[in-house]
């Protein structure tokens, strides 16, 4: 067990290659309840949150000990002035 924090991209360049680049522009849909899967772990969703770009206090969610993800991206989708904040706990 441990907490684990992921950043993603809400979108990029349109002219710039590559097929991640707009890996996280879906977060904002998820809601408590909901399940997410890394890999063979899956972890329900317990709470999201839009935070300010220079908030570095979400970086402490999740206890070391807990068997948590926090998902991170740029909020609103194809901006940088927020963040939109994702904790989940695993199943």
């Amino acid at each position: 067990p441990g907490a684990d924090y992921l950043f993603g991209h809400s979108s990029d360049y349109g002219w710039k290659p590559g097929a991640y680049k707009k890996v996280f522009a879906l977060l904002p849909e998820l809601i408590a309840g909901d399940t997410i899967a890394v890999g063979t772990k899956e972890y329900t969703v317990r709470w999201t949150a839009i935070v300010e770009a220079t908030d570095v206090s979400v970086l402490r969610f999740g206890e070391a000990d807990s068997d948590s993800l926090t998902l991170q991206t740029s909020y609103p989708v194809g901006t940088a002035r927020q963040r939109f904040i994702v904790y989940a706990q695993a199943r």
